[in-house]
């Protein structure tokens, strides 16, 4: 008995190697399978992530659909940034307001005290 050898096909001739079109059927099927688990993995992280803050993912899914349908560019997107600009500069002058003011009242006070003898 002889043993077979690999790649042979029984006629004496080695098997023929596989075509283009099988070739990019392999090379298709495993780029579907890496796309299925990257896929799976961003399903388990955005679903984790809605259980620990679903108000949060709600936020940011509504940032990208604004962004995506074209808001971006807009009036009203400008009036929000402006806004939130004014908003986020309350802090910082609020401060020094509030110590003008104190100064100003201690100052008023100090010219009505009587004078004394």
């Amino acid at each position: 008995m002889t043993t077979p050898i690999p790649g042979a096909s029984g006629n004496g001739h080695a098997a023929p190697n596989p075509t283009l079109g099988e070739r990019m059927k392999d090379k298709v099927h495993e780029t579907k399978d890496k796309a299925e688990s990257v896929a799976e993995a961003v399903r388990d992280s955005l679903a984790e992530k809605v259980a620990e803050n679903p108000y949060g993912m709600l936020a940011a899914a509504f940032a990208v659909g604004y962004v995506a349908g074209g808001g971006l560019f807009t009036k009203t997107t400008a009036r929000m940034i402006q806004m939130g600009a004014r908003l986020a500069m309350i802090p910082q002058v609020r401060e020094p307001l509030l110590d003008m003011a104190e100064a100003a009242i201690d100052g008023m006070l100090e010219n009505t005290k009587p004078k004394g003898p």
